[in-house]
């Protein structure tokens, strides 16, 4: 006797990582101000394989996985990668569903960023936290 199943791509598919995503561009420019905590959040449609984000201003750009509304560990425990400058850039082979972006100092400037994701065709809701370190979300 015949069994139908329907097989799915999840969290721990090699071959959804192994080869090329579907592309994602972004970009904008946000203002900090002294009443705002993020600048920017990056919300992705599907998981990540990797993410590149560029700086495109004079303004430090920091990128965190989680806001820092939520956890003060991302900016007491320097839970951020900081981009000084105008034209430089991290590349994050990470899986990810949403990534943010603020400035360092409170009415800095504008900052400016363009943004490449590589996309995977993983439908998972999960998340990364900065609660402790970068964890996995609640269920995972």
């Amino acid at each position: 006797m015949a069994i139908n199943t329907i097989t799915t791509v999840g969290i721990n598919s090699a071959g959804a990582y192994q080869v090329s995503g579907t592309p994602f561009l972004t970009g904008s420019s946000f203002a900090k101000h002294a009443t705002t905590v993020d600048g920017f959040k990056v919300a992705f449609p599907l998981m990540t394989k990797s993410v590149t984000v560029i700086n495109r201003s004079a303004v430090p750009i920091q990128v965190h996985f989680a806001s820092r509304a939520g956890s003060g560990n991302i900016v007491a425990q320097k839970r951020y990668i900081t981009l000084p400058g105008d034209k430089d850039s991290f590349t994050f082979d990470v899986k990810c569903r949403e990534i943010f972006l603020s400035s360092v100092d409170a009415d800095a400037g504008t900052c400016v960023f363009e943004l490449f994701a590589e996309i995977t065709p993983i439908k998972s809701d999960f998340n990364l936290s900065g609660s402790v370190g970068v964890t996995r979300g609640a269920g995972e």
